[in-house]
């Protein structure tokens, strides 16, 4: 197996390793179904993996950190996703080896094209990146002062988002789509963070 772990992290590691983790490579496949045998050791195995290598975890987990954060990479679960959806036919991405049962083409095949609503939205995904960046940053931002100044609603807006995050950050579930459900709040806090800071100012004043 270490043959194909080695040529696996090859392949994810030119220019630079990727944020995304291993590919979906014959090579990292059959690492998939080798570490999948020790699956109930996992916990003891994880654990004596960072014991042995606590840089290489640290690593792995900043790695993952800004995945969910929004820094760009080779693969991700979110734009695959998304792509499949305004394609013409999302409904094959999504079906895999069920797509060729006969009875599920009967009922659920459609030929189309880009609906404009769909066009539109995949425009948007330019601002995507960006936003989800910026979110963050205010989000962090929102922790450190809704702690300072004891600001519930500043506490509830910025720790919930984080603590989900952190919690698949310190596993190292290097897959953009475990994020997702923060994706809405992070956004979301560019522009409640402000308003509230707004507000208990002139509620101050």
């Amino acid at each position: 197996m270490s043959c194909d772990y080695d040529t696996a992290i090859a392949q994810v590691s030119s220019p630079g390793f990727d944020l995304s983790g291993l590919v979906y490579s014959p090579e990292a496949i059959r690492v998939y179904v080798e570490l999948q045998k020790h699956s109930l050791e996992g916990k003891n195995v994880f654990r004596r993996i960072i014991a042995e290598q606590p840089g290489r975890y640290a690593k792995g987990a900043a790695r993952s950190a800004l995945l969910f954060a929004g820094w760009p990479s080779k693969f991700g679960e979110n734009d695959s996703f998304m792509d499949a959806l305004y394609s013409n036919e999302p409904a094959r991405q999504f079906m895999g080896e069920t797509w060729q049962r006969e009875e599920f083409e009967k009922h659920f095949r459609s030929e189309a094209t880009s609906p404009l609503i769909g066009q539109g939205l995949n425009l948007l995904r330019l601002l995507y990146r960006p936003l989800l960046v910026i979110g963050w940053i205010i989000t962090l931002a929102a922790l450190v002062v809704g702690m300072v100044r004891r600001r519930a609603i500043l506490l509830a807006l910025s720790s919930i988002p984080i603590a989900y995050a952190f919690m698949h950050i310190v596993l190292v579930f290097g897959l953009d789509r475990y994020a997702f459900p923060t994706f809405p709040i992070v956004v979301a806090n560019i522009v409640l963070v402000p308003v509230t800071l707004r507000k208990s100012r002139a509620s101050v004043n």
